[in-house]
């Protein structure tokens, strides 16, 4: 394990190989491949095997931040007109309800437990607020291995979507409100609050604005390594930028790769050839998410981490129910669209990591949501290919055959 550890290439090619061979065997018992990738990483951290170089664990927000860039360009595919008409008003009211719902649902829940858990009010309203965000890296990567396409596709992708700007408003809003009963001093509670709706207008700006850019560009240019160099370029352009100025990379990016959805005359070859690039940078992000996973303080999280984790599992699938029905989207989609929104990963970490610089007192919340990422992550793939397997939107290759077909509920 030494020699595999003090060598990146050969580390590199161990876990591309190790990953590979784990997700081919498992595939015949229709275990997602991103599940099996992070638990192979989850087996390799420093926790257990410590079988992953020190530099790839040096270099994780690195990768964690190209590849959800990435993936919020490639989800701007789905936001052509022609999709956006089916989701509509419906898809916007579930994606922000689902969000707010989760979160009421876990401070409510806690609330009622609180005799028991012992927490401070605002250590209850940051527990719930966390609640609300969605990783979408997990979903989309089981989207893209099922090859699903359709009504309720669409839907789930807006969702994880939108998830996010709801997610930074609602802990945004929820920081201000825990100064404030903790009796911080706050100059203008107003500002505060509306700071974030500022950020994330930016965000979106910067983003339409790269995506006009690409979308003109790729309109005069020609060949599928120019389209990836190009848009590859733009996006950690984008990606940069957003960082610099403490914005939204995710927002930016889902802007730009809508606008080029929309805009350019060859967004399907380009977002093909981002395709092509995909699966050995998803990989590593998913190793190297399981690797960041200390599993050794699953048993230290106690009634509180307990309770939050199924208050969260509670209210991601039954509140996205009631957040449909008001909605009014189809009845499968408001049924099994929460089953695919489970994941946690970065944003959840980063908020937890927010609260322990503002709130040294909540320090606990980090352990807390560390053990529901684990959970949510290995969880959350098999609930989301059991949603779209569900709906029918999942697409498998026959055995001996490379004629695609649809799943079908059974």
């Amino acid at each position: 394990m030494t020699m595999l550890t003090s060598n990146l290439i050969l580390n590199l090619g161990f876990i591309f190989v190790i990953s590979l061979i784990g997700a081919e065997l498992l595939k015949k018992y229709n275990f997602p491949a991103v599940l099996v990738y992070i638990v192979i990483g989850m087996l390799l951290s420093p926790s257990l095997l410590n079988g992953v170089h020190s530099t790839l664990l040096t270099y994780d927000s690195t990768i964690t931040q190209v590849t959800l860039s990435l993936i919020a360009f490639s989800i701007g595919e789905t936001f052509l007109l022609k999709n956006l008409k089916v989701v509509g008003k419906p898809g916007a009211v579930i994606s922000i309800l689902q969000a707010v719902f989760t979160s009421g649902i876990v401070i409510i829940g806690l609330l009622l437990l609180n005799r028991w858990l012992n927490l401070s009010l605002p250590a209850i309203l940051l527990l719930g607020t966390i609640a609300a965000a969605t990783a979408p890296a997990s979903t989309f990567m089981v989207i893209r291995e099922f090859r699903a396409k359709g009504p309720f596709t669409n839907f789930l992708l807006a969702a994880v979507s939108i998830d996010d700007a709801v997610g930074i408003l609602l802990f945004d809003i929820m920081i201000v409100v825990s100064k404030l009963l903790l009796g911080r001093s706050i100059v203008n509670p107003g500002l505060s609050i509306l700071i974030p709706i500022i950020d994330i207008a930016l965000s979106i700006a910067i983003g339409i604005t790269f995506g006009f850019i690409l979308a003109y560009s790729c309109n005069r240019l020609k060949g599928s390594s120019v389209y990836l160099i190009f848009s590859l370029g733009i996006v950690f352009l984008a990606t940069g930028t957003c960082i610099s100025l403490n914005l939204s990379p995710l927002l930016c990016c889902m802007a730009i790769g809508g606008v080029f959805s929309n805009f350019s005359n060859n967004a399907t070859e380009v977002f093909t050839s981002i395709e092509n690039f995909f699966p050995p940078v998803m990989l590593m992000f998913f190793i190297v998410s399981g690797a960041n996973l200390d599993v050794t303080i699953l048993p230290s999280v106690g009634l509180i981490g307990i309770a939050t984790i199924v208050l969260r599992t509670v209210g991601k699938l039954y509140g996205t129910e009631l957040a449909g029905k008001i909605a009014r989207v189809p009845k499968k989609t408001s049924k099994y669209l929460g089953y695919a929104m489970l994941p946690q990963a970065g944003v959840a970490i980063g908020f937890a990591l927010s609260i322990k610089n503002t709130f040294p007192e909540f320090s606990f919340i980090t352990t807390i949501v560390v053990a529901n990422v684990i959970y949510s992550q290995i969880v959350g793939p098999i609930l989301a290919k059991y949603a779209l397997f569900q709906v029918g939107e999942a697409t498998l290759l026959r055995k001996n055959s490379s004629k695609p077909h649809i799943a079908t509920k059974n």
